[in-house]
């Protein structure tokens, strides 16, 4: 079997044309024109994106950004062009391109499609992308099929709000052809590399040999880093206007507002009617003052594109004049670019291989993905209060591979990161309070949990996921025994009552200090104000804070 499969490949690499890429190069995907060396057209330049594999572990992947996402490391070449192949042209251009026998090409019907603006929480955006496909390939710069590998849900912050919305004219895309001369074209470097991969073991917090499967995963690792996560199974070519705005704030209060202020900022693109009185209210200047925009502009006339992607909404009249002049600048063929991506893990694809050997490295490659998929970064912030000079706290979480803590912190602490997961706190004097950032990188599965503060403080409190609604917040108090946390993305039930109990503290602990009487207000979200007695409010550091003048 082994010995047929060996002359099946050797026969398919006879007819295949491999194109020189060095190693670790940077690849210009749009523009990189590449001749085979036989008598035929030049190689249709989608052809140096689809069929190359792409890395999309979780950390820093934005799936808006596709040109940010093909600039990473982990690109490899890894279907070789195949022979004869056949000679084609795109729409709206009569010039001829080469078509590799293990390509095809589908014409989409150059149709302009507005699809309308959806605002939703980070959480409902990453199950909308996951459960329908279409949604990200309409408003996204790549896509995973159902089952194909991929967490959306590691890109969005669960605590922001997402405004998205496109215009897009897809006008033909490129595909692998699933079939064996595919399987038979698959560069032999990255099978014998896979190959060369140690089995996969199941990383869970119980494990005695840690340092054992940390090695692993630090060779599965290196490989992704090289060979990358995912192949580049189609990609669509056309023209787009994509915009994203995305707000640190999610109730079902704010989820109406915000899609009312993206429209009246937008209108020049996405159209509508809204009254000219929401742009001069408080509410629309706290969102602008809020949200984060990006607008992406994709083919066209090049200047016109670069003109609309950088100008102010405010005008709404000029922001329509120049949106239009784009869309009028776009000419079939002639002012393309590439759109989107469909992608599929490596591990699957090759599961579905007729070469045995290929089956085999896809298994194993899947059992490690698996586990690098999952990796989230929590953000949030430790607090000290009544801290004392000379004490010191610890922060460890197991030492589970790839997992990462980071605390920061400025005045009157010396922060030690002794090892990835463990960081220690000197307090260098005293205060009421000591407030620092923390970031967790982990995957999500069950750790456990030191969080001591010994003598350093009289209460600590670790707070996950800081902003926004309390559905979204994972808090831990300072215990000298280990916690079981069977995900940071949980929601601590008890959470709300012990930040009440701590602001009390916090707030009688200032007035033995410095206040004769103070009245206290808590906010529906936990947060409080403080009031003097010449009725001047003080915002106390907190969570959030909602103050009130009086």
């Amino acid at each position: 079997m082994n010995q047929q499969n060996s002359k099946a490949r050797a026969k398919g690499s006879q007819h295949a044309k491999i194109r020189d890429s060095r190693k670790g190069e940077k690849e210009d995907f749009n523009n990189d024109k590449v001749r085979d060396g036989s008598e035929h057209e030049e190689l249709l330049p989608i052809c140096t994106t689809v069929g190359y594999t792409v890395n999309l572990l979780p950390q820093g992947v934005d799936p808006f950004n596709l040109s940010a996402t093909l600039e990473q490391d982990g690109k490899y070449n890894l279907l070789k062009h195949v022979e004869p192949g056949r000679t084609i042209t795109v729409p709206g251009s009569e010039r001829k391109y080469w078509l590799p026998g293990n390509f095809e090409k589908h014409d989409t019907g150059s149709t302009t499609v507005t699809h309308s603006l959806i605002c939703r929480t980070g959480s409902e955006l990453a199950s909308d992308f996951s459960a329908d496909a279409s949604v990200s390939a309409n408003y996204a710069g790549f896509s995973a099929e159902a089952n194909a590998g991929y967490a959306y849900s590691t890109c969005f912050k669960s605590d922001s709000l997402f405004g998205i919305y496109s215009l897009d004219q897809k006008n033909y895309a490129i595909s692998v052809v699933n079939k064996k001369t595919t399987y038979d074209s698959i560069d032999e470097e990255y099978i014998e590399a896979a190959a060369r991969l140690p089995p996969w073991k199941t990383i869970t917090k119980d494990r005695a040999d840690l340092a054992e499967v940390t090695t692993i995963y630090k060779q599965f690792a290196r490989f992704y880093s090289r060979y990358g996560s995912h192949l580049i199974q189609e990609g669509y070519m056309g023209t787009r206007y994509q915009l994203e705005i995305e707000q640190r704030e999610t109730s079902d209060d704010s989820k109406a507002a915000f899609s009312l202020h993206v429209k009246a900022e937008y209108q020049g693109a996405i159209g509508g009617s809204v009254s000219v009185d929401v742009k001069k209210s408080e509410s629309y200047k706290q969102y602008t003052s809020q949200r984060k925009s990006d607008c992406k502009v994709l083919g066209g006339d090049a200047g016109k594109s670069g003109t609309l992607s950088h100008l102010s909404p405010d005008d709404a009249v000029s922001y329509n004049a120049a949106f239009k002049e784009w869309q009028e600048s776009r000419k079939d063929g002639a002012t393309d670019a590439l759109l989107h991506i469909r992608v599929k893990e490596m591990g699957k694809f090759l599961q579905e291989s007729h070469i045995e050997a290929q089956v085999v490295v896809g298994a194993r490659i899947s059992d490690a993905w698996g586990y690098f998929k999952d990796f989230y970064t929590f953000r949030g912030e430790v607090s000290l209060f009544n801290s004392r000079e000379g004490g010191t706290i610890k922060l460890e979480v197991t030492a589970l591979p790839g997992l990462e803590v980071r605390l920061s912190g400025k005045g009157n602490v010396r922060i030690t990161r002794v090892k990835p997961s463990v960081v220690e706190v000197e307090i260098l004097s005293g205060a009421v309070v000591e407030d620092m950032d923390l970031t967790i990188v982990a995957p999500d599965r069950p750790v456990e949990l030191l969080f001591s503060n010994g003598k350093a403080a009289q209460m600590a409190l670790l707070l996950l996921n800081k902003y926004g609604p309390e559905k979204y917040r994972t808090g831990f108090n300072g215990s000298p025994k280990m916690q079981s946390v069977r995900s940071f993305r949980d929601t601590n039930r008890d959470i709300h009552s012990q930040r009440r109990e701590i602001s009390v503290y916090r707030l009688t602990t200032l007035e033995r200090h410095a206040m004769k009487r103070i009245d206290i207000s808590f906010s529906k979200t936990g947060g409080y104000s403080c009031i003097k007695k010449n009725h001047q409010t003080h915002r106390i550091i907190s969570y959030r804070i909602q103050s009130q003048n009086s």
